[in-house]
């Protein structure tokens, strides 16, 4: 009995294994029938036979277990269409235009001259000494229009004189006590320590107008001044002296001496008690 249920069991085996061996061949047919007919564009399919083999039973279980299908999608390259784009106009850049300074010559620049408020700061005290002095002596009106420093170290006084045609002694005399009894005694009082500050070089006299003729200007070197007070000259040479530097001024002096007029006060130098 034993015997025969041990070959019963040998041949359940035996049976089982020609079972498997048909199957894995049937399979391996049918997936190559499978693949021969596939069309190049149609999905191929696998699938996967698992198989298990129990020793403890006598029939075999085959478990087809479903693999994901892998399908190969043919993807069409759509080559992208260029759409032509317009070509931007290259705009020519500005050039830069050199523009031409003109060549300005050193004899075109005029020399400056201290004429502003701050630089004849420092001729103050000596420019007050002048009118002093010129006030003590002047027996007839000094009408001073205006007054600066400029021209290199000049001290220019701008008057408004009598008139040639209206009475030439009066003009005279006014230039005269101005000169000698202003300048000149400044320019002692500078030199003397008595007053401090600046000196200018020489004194120019512009006259503002002159009626019926050309305004006319003179100057006095301030060594010529320091001739006078020092007694090296007498005071008919001094005078003679300046008063041939006399002319006539030019149209540019006019106009200067024009403008400085209109931006400064009048100041009158007179004393009625002098001789």
């Amino acid at each position: 009995m034993n015997k025969r249920v041990g070959g019963v069991r040998i041949a359940g085996v035996l049976l089982c294994c020609v079972l498997v061996i048909a199957l894995i061949v049937v399979g391996s047919s049918g997936s190559d029938i499978l693949l021969n007919d596939a069309g190049p564009d149609d999905p191929v399919e696998t699938t996967t036979i698992l198989s298990s083999t129990s020793a403890h039973h006598s029939e075999t279980q085959s478990t087809i277990v479903p693999t994901p299908t892998v399908t190969t999608v043919r993807t069409t390259t759509k080559f992208q269409t260029s759409t032509a784009s317009p070509i931007p106009t290259s705009r020519p850049s500005p050039t830069a235009t050199a523009t031409m300074t003109p060549t300005v010559s050193l004899t075109d620049v005029p020399t400056p001259t201290e004429t502003n408020e701050f630089a004849n700061e420092k001729y103050d005290e000596f420019v007050e000494a002048v009118f002093g002095e010129a006030e003590v002596d002047a027996d007839v009106p000094v009408r001073i229009r205006a007054w600066t420093v400029g021209e290199g170290n000049s001290l220019i006084v701008i008057l408004n004189l009598t008139a040639e045609s209206e009475s030439n002694a009066k003009r005279v005399k006014a230039v005269n006590g101005f000169v000698t009894g202003g300048y000149a005694q400044a320019v002692a009082h500078h030199d003397t320590g008595k007053i401090e500050g600046k000196i200018t070089d020489r004194l120019r006299i512009a006259e503002v107008n002159n009626t019926d003729a050309p305004p006319k200007t003179l100057y006095v070197n301030t060594s010529l001044a320091r001739d006078y007070y020092t007694g090296q000259i007498n005071a008919a040479d001094f005078t003679e002296e300046y008063w041939n530097t006399e002319r006539n001024m030019t149209a540019d002096e006019i106009d200067y001496v024009y403008d400085l007029d209109t931006k400064t006060g009048n100041q009158t130098l007179y004393n009625e008690t002098a001789d």
